[in-house]
């Protein structure tokens, strides 16, 4: 692995107290893939190999239940790790993995990034509290699903969107993200036929415009009288 490899880890936070000197023992370890827009990182029920860094794009982590519902649980941006964490064992991967585009990634295999992190208590730390963040993205998930409508659903996350994948304009917040109807469906479990009717709606309120597969919210306050109480 060259220098600039390690520069890329050095520049995940979870690596930032680790002396240089501790992340070159992993010089000969770490691989480099560039994956293409739509393919897959790793699928539902594969055994899990790698712990993997985002360098460049943007991935999609999602599940399947075993109704077929599928449902994204988050959109990685760089300076993200993902694969099995948990307890780093030989278990299949409980979710997939896919590119939404061009995608540059850094990985360990798991065996050894465990032992690695086995021996820097801030790593554990650090792995824990990503953990405890996709735990509580799925919680969050599972309980929208059972407490709020497509609408409430949808209206929330175009708001969380404004906040995280957004540039403000003079008329209102372009969502930077380009999603088709699907991957906004899988997003909040709902189909695409019924987001595209939702989005319709919004459409013709006078909340957004659609352009291109970009979407442009006019007010993303407006959007919360479908959520009001979360």
């Amino acid at each position: 692995m060259d220098r600039e490899t390690i520069w890329h880890l050095q520049n995940f936070n979870i690596f930032k107290a680790i002396p240089h000197d501790e992340m070159e023992r992993l010089q000969d370890m770490v691989d480099t893939d560039w994956i293409k827009n739509r393919d897959p990182v790793y699928l539902q029920g594969e055994p899990t190999t790698w712990v993997y860094f985002l360098k460049k794009g943007l991935v999609k982590l999602s599940m399947t239940s075993a109704e077929g519902k599928t449902i994204t649980v988050a959109l990685l941006k760089p300076g993200e790790i993902f694969g099995e964490l948990s307890g780093m064992d030989e278990s299949d991967t409980s979710m997939e993995a896919i590119a939404l585009e061009n995608s540059y990634l850094c990985r360990i295999r798991r065996e050894i990034f465990k032992e690695f992190v086995e021996s820097h208590t801030g790593l554990v730390l650090s792995l824990n509290k990503i953990l405890g963040l996709r735990i509580r993205r799925i919680q969050t998930a599972v309980r929208d699903l059972a407490f709020l409508d497509v609408p409430a659903r949808l209206a929330k996350l175009l708001h969380s969107l404004c906040e995280t994948d957004a540039e403000v304009k003079p008329n209102g917040h372009l969502i930077t993200l380009r999603l088709t109807h699907q991957e906004l469906a899988n997003l909040i479990g709902a189909s695409r036929e019924i987001v595209t009717t939702v989005l319709g709606r919004f459409t013709e309120e006078g909340l957004l415009v659609q352009e291109k597969r970009r979407l442009l919210i006019k007010d993303p306050r407006q959007l919360k009288k479908y959520f009001p109480d979360q």
